[in-house]
C-alpha cells in the first residue's frame, strides 16, 4: 500500500513538473540565442494564414519576441503587423496588431515587460494594454 501511495505521489509530482515546464513562450535566454531571422520568417507566414487563432498566436509570438529583444529590427513582421492592423476583418486581429504595431514603434514604453513570464497570449495582450493604458491616460 505503501508502495502504491509512493508511486502515485511521485507520478503527480513529475506531471507537475512536467506541466510547469511547458511555457507558451520562450525565454528570454532561448530568444537571444535562436535564429530569430528565420522565426520572424516562420511569424510572417503566419500571420498571412486565413485561421483566426494561427493569426493571433503569431501577434503573440511576434509581440513577446520584440519584448524580449527589443534592440531587435523586424521589419518584416512590423510592416505585416501594421497592414493587420488596418485591414483585418476581424475587429479582434485588428486590435491585438494596433497593439503589436505600438511595441515596436515604442519598445521603451514596454522596456519594463522584458522580463515577465506571460503564461497565454492574453496575459500578453492584456498587460500590453495596460501599459498603453497607463502611458496615454496616467490612470
Amino acid at each position: 500500500m505503501k508502495r502504491m501511495i509512493a508511486v502515485a505521489a511521485a507520478t503527480l509530482l513529475a506531471a507537475a513538473t512536467t506541466m510547469s515546464q511547458d511555457a507558451y513562450f520562450s525565454s528570454e535566454t532561448r530568444h537571444k540565442s535562436a535564429n530569430l531571422a528565420n522565426a520572424e520568417k516562420r511569424y510572417v507566414l503566419s500571420l498571412k494564414e486565413s485561421n483566426e487563432g494561427v493569426v493571433q498566436s503569431a501577434l503573440a509570438h511576434i509581440v513577446h519576441m520584440k519584448l524580449m529583444v527589443p534592440t531587435a529590427e523586424f521589419r518584416s513582421a512590423e510592416a505585416e503587423v501594421k497592414a493587420l492592423s488596418a485591414t483585418s476583418d476581424s475587429p479582434t486581429i485588428r486590435y491585438k496588431a494596433y497593439l503589436a504595431s505600438l511595441v515596436f514603434e515604442n519598445p521603451e514604453l514596454f522596456r519594463s515587460g522584458s522580463g515577465i513570464a506571460y503564461d497565454s497570449p492574453e496575459e500578453l495582450f492584456a498587460s500590453v494594454a495596460s501599459r498603453v493604458q497607463v502611458s496615454l491616460l496616467g490612470k
